[in-house]
Parts: C-alpha cells; structure tokens; sequence
C-alpha cells in the first residue's frame, strides 16, 4: 500500500522502522471483514484499492495547493456517488 502511494504522489520513499519503537503497537492479528456489512446493509466496495489511493492522493494534493476544498471534495463525493449508481451498489437504487 505504501508504494502505490507513493507512486500516485509522485514522490517519496518509506523505512520499516517498526522493529525500532516500542512505545507504537497495533494487533498482529488485525482483520477486517466486510461480510456483515455487505450481508445485513446491502454494502459493498465502490472504488478498489487503487482507486482509493489515487482519490485519497488526490485530496491531500489539491489540500496542499490551497484548493477550494469544500468545492474538490464537494465533486469528489458526487463523482463517488454517480459510480455507486453504476455498480447499482448506491443505497438510494
């Protein structure tokens, strides 16, 4: 995940410092499991990962420029919704 952002940003480079820290934990067995969404909500995935990436880096690119942000983000939900409707994924339907 790291490198595809950094690839969308242009970029970058990252260290794996987590051997180094102690005082920074997160669970070994961290799993994410959308099925109960997707089960009792009707939930499911609109954008792929990377599509996630490029819009999230999109944002932060945009934020950096001094952006209209409520605008960008204001288009970046109403791009999210009309492809929720063409996936027939969009809880309005």
């Amino acid at each position: 995940v790291v490198n595809l952002i950094i690839k969308k940003w242009g970029t970058g480079q990252w260290i794996d410092d987590s051997g180094n820290s102690k005082h920074f934990h997160e669970s070994l067995s961290l799993m994410l499991n959308p099925i109960k969404a997707q089960k009792i909500l009707g939930w499911h995935t609109i954008y792929n990962l990377d599509e996630t990436i490029s819009e999230t880096i999109d944002w932060y690119v945009h934020f950096t420029q001094n952006t209209d942000m409520k605008k960008f983000s204001i288009s970046q939900i109403e791009n999210y919704i009309e492809k929720a409707k063409t996936k027939k994924s969009y809880l309005g339907k």
